[in-house]
């Protein structure tokens, strides 16, 4: 039986990170499920496509985006 289900994928850049809600259809008789519409694809293409290019404006149109910070070694105040 097939199922509409929103969940929110992830799109990774260098620097940043994309939340996109997504529509797709599940069937847990189907192997090759999940199936996404070509209208998602597009979308999600055009998002990963901004975050690449660099244009976080045109991101921000698709989902949340979040910028990406590394986390810093702990910092030894011992020796202060």
């Amino acid at each position: 039986m097939k199922e509409k289900v929103k969940e929110n994928r992830l799109i990774k850049s260098d620097k940043y990170l994309l939340e996109v809600e997504v529509e797709f259809y599940q069937d847990e008789d189907d192997p090759w499920a999940p199936y996404y519409t070509t209208e998602v694809v597009k979308r999600m293409y055009n998002a990963k496509k901004a975050l690449i290019q660099g244009d976080l404006d045109s991101a921000r149109k698709f989902g949340r985006l979040y910028r990406i910070t590394p986390e810093e070694a702990e910092l030894d105040l011992s020796s202060v």
